[in-house]
């Protein structure tokens, strides 16, 4: 686990880093993975070139969305609001607010710049959403 979380804040510092695939476990065992790096691109409105990619997987089934960043992030608003209605996980899109909740809604993940604040500060660093 902690190298895990080691590897993700490292990429976090890293900008060159274009594609990290996050792992968020549910209380039933399913995974959905996504590219939260990518997410917070989008929000921040940067490397106008790069594109989005959300995944969501059910176990058989999978639903996989591509999000051209140049286009208008309501799209990305349409998915997150896509993967609450199928009973998954939601994106905040908001630069300070990368919240992610299941549909009950606990906390899966928090604001990515804050567990990235905490871990170069050298606390909490079990913050980290990935």
């Amino acid at each position: 686990v902690n190298d895990a979380i080691m590897n993700c804040m490292s990429h976090l510092v890293d900008k060159d880093i274009q594609v990290l695939p996050a792992e968020i476990y549910t209380q039933n065992g399913l995974v959905e993975g996504f590219h939260l790096i990518d997410v917070i691109a989008v929000v921040q409105g940067v490397d106008q070139q790069r594109s989005t990619y959300y995944t969501y997987n059910d176990g058989d089934k999978s639903l996989d969305k591509l999000v051209p960043k140049n286009e208008d992030f309501m799209e990305g608003h349409e998915i997150a609001r896509e993967f609450e209605q199928k009973g998954n996980i939601y994106i905040i899109p908001s630069l300070r607010e990368k919240i992610l909740k299941t549909k009950k809604g606990k906390l899966k993940g928090i604001d990515l710049w804050t567990a990235k604040e905490d871990w170069e500060a050298g606390h909490n660093i079990e913050r980290c959403p990935y």
